[in-house]
């Protein structure tokens, strides 16, 4: 068992370039087939898949760009990065890891709206332009929020730091040159972010996971489908199913 702090921090140094540059390759060549292969047919519902696929690439890229983990102490909480953001300077890394936060919300509140969209199509028989501009401006909300909310709250890095060092004396921050974090993790800005990501992971998972049940069993008994476009919505539904358990998991 590894008892140094910085034990992973090597395995980290490989899996992040590979697991980024992996992703964000796989998501471009989403975007190709998403514009080039796909059926006329099926461009109300590209519009959502052009919109997850997007803000997984900024995802991923935030990601990257921070490598970050959380630090807990008794009062605040530290976001040690050791990516490229830290040679631009830990405000900028304390920014990335806002937008990491927010775009992971938004990543997930893409995936519902994609899986609102198959319903709405099975029982309405259509979804017009304006629904389709709506649910995806409405995805959004919550996200601006959560990425809003830690700009309104005091940053003082410095106390986060002390605290750090006081309570965790063991730990080798050496890689870290400084870092920032929370300083109050009781302050009205952090507990509602922190409310907003839990109802999030919680409720989108599970509102998910219900809305796919209930789209599978229509397309099962849809009578003008063809056994291949059944077999094609299923897969795609399978897919969003395994998306959206995700942050859960997690």
């Amino acid at each position: 068992m590894c008892s140094n702090s910085n034990c992973y921090v090597t395995f980290f140094q490989f899996y992040w370039p590979i697991t980024g540059t992996c992703a964000i390759s796989f998501q471009l060549i989403l975007l190709y087939l998403i514009h080039y292969k796909s059926p006329a047919t099926l461009d109300n519902l590209k519009c959502f898949l052009y919109n997850t696929s997007f803000i997984q690439i900024i995802l991923y890229t935030s990601a990257f760009v921070s490598q970050h983990r959380l630090l807990s102490n008794t009062s605040s909480a530290a976001v040690l990065s050791i990516g490229p953001c830290s040679y631009i300077g830990h405000r900028f890394c304390f920014m990335n890891y806002h937008v990491f936060m927010a775009t992971s919300f938004a990543a997930g509140s893409a995936i519902s709206i994609t899986v609102l969209f198959r319903f709405l199509v099975l029982v309405q028989n259509q979804v017009t332009a304006n629904q389709t501009y709506i649910m995806v401006l409405a995805s959004y909300i919550a996200p601006i929020a959560l990425l809003v909310l830690p700009f309104t709250d005091k940053w003082d890095f410095e106390t986060v730091q002390t605290a750090i060092h006081i309570e965790h004396p063991t730990y080798n921050l050496s890689i870290y040159t400084s870092f920032s974090g929370f300083a109050n993790v009781g302050s009205p800005q952090y507990l509602s972010a922190t409310l907003l990501l839990s109802v999030g992971a919680y409720g989108i998972t599970i509102g998910c996971i219900l809305l796919t049940r209930r789209v599978l069993v229509l397309i099962r008994f849809h009578r003008h489908m063809s056994e291949r476009t059944k077999k094609q919505a299923q897969t795609l539904i399978h897919g969003l199913i395994v998306q959206s358990i995700l942050p859960f998991i997690s």
